[in-house]
C-alpha cells in the first residue's frame, strides 16, 4: 500500500449539548429496571438529546442475571476486570497494558463510593485507588503515580473488614448503602472518597496480589455468576466483583449519577477457554456516536476490549489496516511482533457500562451528536497530465472535507467491484480534517502490481463515527460475537440499509479475514484467502459485503473450539488464538466518484540527432462538473 502522509483529527467542531443532570432511582430497583428498559435506552434523534440511563457501573451491571458457567454457547460465565503488569503489543511501541482504568466526572461535593471482592484476600495487597485530576497524564505508563485516597488504608485505619467488601451476590446487585448507613441496608458498606474540584479522576480496582501483579492463574474454576458468595481468588491480578457510584453530598442519598464513569481499555480474564462470556457496553467516539457492543458469548482466556478509529496499522505506522493481524516469533499470543511488521493502534474512544451523561461528553469535548460526513469532488492529478497516469507512476488525488473522519479511496480494476480488500483492487485510506487533502497513489494495486494501460474508476468516501474493536486473542466466539449496534444515526436512519432507527435494528459492521500483502512487502496469509487456523471452525464467509457488510447479530462470523483452542501459536489453535481481529462500523458520507486514464510508460528520449518515434495522444477525458482542476 501506498505511505499516505500522517493526518491529525482536529477538535471536535459541534460543541456538546447540555440539559439538567439525570438523577437515578436508589440502587435496589436498578436491576430490574435495567431489564426492562434495554430498547428505550436509543438516543431521541430527532433532537440529539441523550436518553435517561437506566444502568449503574459495576460487575453487578455488566451481569445482572444470575447464569451457570456451562460449555457451549449461550453460557455466560463471569469475566473478572484485571489490573496486570503483562501487555498486548510491543514493548518500545504502541501498546495495551492488560488492566482496567477507570476515569470518572464528578463534581465538588459529590462522592465516590467504592468496593471490591478482592479487599481482604490473601495476600492483601488488593485495593481502590483514586487519583485526583490530572494526576495521571499517561494511562499507559508502567507505574502510576501515588494516588490521592486508598480504600485500603480506609479499612486499616477504621478496623472495619467489611468496608468496601463485596462479599456476596446480594450485595453485588444491591450496589452501595448510603455514606451515613441509613439508606439500601441490602447493599454492600462503601469505602468513600468525597471530591473537593470538580473534573475527571482516574480510579483503579487491583486484585489480591496488588498493583505490581503479572498473571497469575486469574480466576476460580468455571466462574459463576449467580452463586450466593462471590468467588475471588487468592493471588490474582483480577477482581470478579466491584462497584464504582457517584451520588450527591448528602450522607443519606441513595441517588446514584449516571453515566460518570468509563474505561478505555476493559481488561478481563476468564481463567481457560470454554468459559463463553455475555456482557453489553456502549462506545462513544470522539465526533459523537455510540454504540452498543455485545460480546454475544465470545470465549477468550484473557482479553482487552476497546475501541479507536483505526483498528491496526500498517506496517508504514500511519494507514488503517482494516485487516487482522497474526503474532510471529515469541509469545505470539501477545502481540508483540505482528507478522508483517503491522502495528497495534492506542485506544481512544470512552468504554461505558451506560451511555455517558452530557456532562461527562462535555468535559471530554464530544458533542451529543455525531454529524454526517461531509467530502467535496474528486479529482486526479496524473504524472502524465490531467487525469492521464504511467504505468506503475500513479499521480495524485485531491478531495476536500467539510468534517473530520476516515477517508478511503479505491480503485476498481475490473471496473465493477469496489472491494477494499480485493487484491487486484487499489484502497487507500487516512484519517483527514476539515481542509483539502492531497493523496499520493503510486500506480500499484493491493498486492504491488502496477495497474496496466486502461481506464480506472475511483470511489471515495468519507467516514464518521468509525468505530473499531480490536479482537486480541480471542481463542473463540461460537456465536459469532461481539455484535454493534448504533444507536444515534444522523436522521434517525441505519446506515447501509436506509431503516427507520429503533435504537436496536443498526447493527451493520464490517470485518475482512483474508490475507494480504503490507506495506512493507510481506504477506501475511495467502492474499485473498481466509487466514488459518488449526482446530474448529473459521468464519462461514471470509469478509463482509464491501458495501453493505454484514449483520452483526448473525453468526455469519463465528469461529472458534471451545476447549483445546488455546495453544497461543498461529495456525495451530482456533481462529482468534495468536490474532487480533479487526471488527468495524461507520456512518458514510455521500461517495465521490472520478476516472483514471493509465497508458503505457514513457518511452525513454533516443539519442542525439534520431528522431522520436510518433505516439498517438493519450485519451482525455471531459472533467467532472466542480471537480478541481
Amino acid at each position: 500500500m501506498a505511505r499516505l502522509r500522517p493526518a491529525t483529527t482536529p477538535a471536535p467542531t459541534e460543541a456538546p449539548r447540555t440539559h439538567d443532570e439525570a438523577v437515578r432511582a436508589p440502587r435496589p430497583t436498578r436491576r430490574r429496571r435495567l431489564l426492562l428498559t434495554l430498547a428505550a435506552l436509543a438516543l431521541p434523534l430527532a433532537t440529539g438529546i441523550a436518553a435517561s440511563p437506566a444502568a449503574g457501573v459495576g460487575s453487578g451491571d455488566l451481569f445482572p442475571d444470575d447464569a451457570v458457567c456451562g460449555t457451549g454457547t449461550g453460557a455466560g460465565c463471569r469475566a473478572p476486570i484485571e489490573w496486570n503488569v503483562a501487555t498486548y503489543g510491543p514493548p518500545d511501541g504502541t501498546h495495551i497494558v492488560r488492566r482496567t482504568l477507570f476515569t470518572v466526572f464528578a463534581r465538588q461535593g459529590e462522592q465516590l463510593l467504592l468496593g471490591s471482592s478482592a479487599l481482604g484476600v490473601v495476600p492483601g495487597l488488593a485495593d481502590v485507588a483514586v487519583w485526583e485530576p490530572g494526576a495521571v497524564t499517561d494511562t499507559e505508563a508502567a507505574t502510576l503515580p501515588a494516588p490521592a485516597s486508598s480504600c485500603r488504608a480506609q479499612r486499616e485505619a477504621s478496623g472495619d473488614a467489611a468496608l468496601g467488601l463485596i462479599s456476596t451476590r446480594a450485595q453485588e446487585l444491591a450496589g452501595a448503602r448510603s455514606v451515613d448507613g441509613t439508606g439500601n441496608p441490602d447493599g454492600y458498606v462503601p469505602c468513600v472518597h468525597t471530591v473537593t474540584t470538580t473534573g475527571l479522576r482516574r480510579v483503579a480496582f487491583y486484585g489480591s496480589i496488588g498493583p505490581g501483579g503479572a498473571l497469575s492463574g486469574g480466576v476460580p474454576t468455571r466462574a459463576q455468576v449467580g452463586t450466593g458468595v462471590v468467588a475471588q481468588a487468592e493471588s490474582s491480578t483480577t477482581v470478579a466483583a466491584w462497584d464504582l457510584t457517584v451520588r450527591p453530598a448528602a450522607p443519606g442519598s441513595t441517588a446514584d449519577l449516571p453515566g460518570r464513569a468509563f474505561t478505555y481499555v476493559y481488561a478481563g480474564f476468564t481463567g481457560g477457554s470454554d468459559r463463553p462470556t455475555d456482557f453489553s457496553t456502549y462506545i462513544t467516539t470522539t465526533d459523537g456516536f455510540r454504540y452498543r457492543v455485545a460480546t454475544r458469548s465470545f470465549d477468550p482466556f484473557g482479553f482487552v476490549f476497546y475501541g479507536n478509529p483505526v483498528g491496526f496499522y500498517d506496517a508504514d505506522g500511519v494507514t488503517p489496516l482494516h485487516r487482522d493481524v497474526l503474532g510471529s516469533g515469541s509469545n505470539q499470543q501477545t502481540l508483540t511482533d505482528p507478522l508483517g511488521g503491522v502495528r497495534l493502534a492506542r485506544a481512544e474512544y470512552p468504554v461505558s457500562v451506560e451511555p455517558l451523561a452530557p456532562e461527562t461528553l462535555d468535559a471530554l469535548g464530544i458533542p451529543a451528536q455525531g454529524a454526517e460526513p461531509v467530502m467535496g469532488p474528486l479529482g486526479f492529478a496524473g504524472s502524465a497530465g490531467g487525469d492521464v497516469a504511467f504505468e506503475g507512476q500513479g499521480g495524485g488525488l485531491r478531495f476536500s472535507t467539510g468534517t473530520r473522519g476516515t477517508y478511503e479511496i479505491v480503485l476498481s480494476r475490473d471496473g465493477a467491484s469496489f472491494d477494499a480488500g480485493a487484491p487486484g483492487n487499489r484502497v487507500l485510506r487516512g484519517l483527514v480534517g476539515p481542509g483539502t487533502h492531497d493523496i499520493p497513489w503510486d500506480g500499484l494495486d493491493n498486492v504491488g502490481v502496477p495497474f496496466p494501460a486502461g481506464q480506472y474508476p475511483v470511489r471515495a468516501t468519507l467516514r464518521g463515527g468509525e468505530y473499531h474493536a480490536p479482537i486480541l486473542d480471542v481463542e473463540s466466539s461460537l456465536r459469532g460475537g461481539p455484535s454493534i449496534t448504533l444507536e444515534n444515526p444522523p436522521d434517525g436512519v441505519c446506515p447501509f440499509t436506509g431503516e427507520v432507527s429503533t435504537g436496536t435494528n443498526c447493527t451493520r459492521g464490517f470485518y475482512d479475514d483474508r490475507g494480504y500483502v503490507t506495506s512493507a512487502g510481506v504477506a501475511v496469509g495467502t492474499p485473498g484467502e481466509l487466514l488459518c487456523a488449526g482446530v474448529g471452525t473459521r468464519p462461514s464467509v471470509a469478509s463482509a459485503d464491501p458495501d453493505l457488510g454484514f449483520d452483526t447479530t448473525s453468526g455469519q462470523r463465528a469461529f472458534g473450539a471451545g476447549a483445546g483452542a488455546n495453544t497461543n501459536t498461529q495456525c495451530t489453535g482456533s481462529f482468534g488464538d495468536a490474532k487480533g481481529l479487526d471488527l468495524w462500523s461507520y456512518v458514510p458520507g455521500e461517495a465521490r466518484t472520478s476516472v483514471v486514464v493509465v497508458v503505457p510508460p514513457a518511452a525513454p528520449a533516443p539519442p542525439p540527432g534520431v528522431p522520436a518515434p510518433q505516439e498517438p495522444a493519450p485519451p482525455v477525458l471531459p472533467a467532472e462538473p466542480g471537480l478541481p482542476a
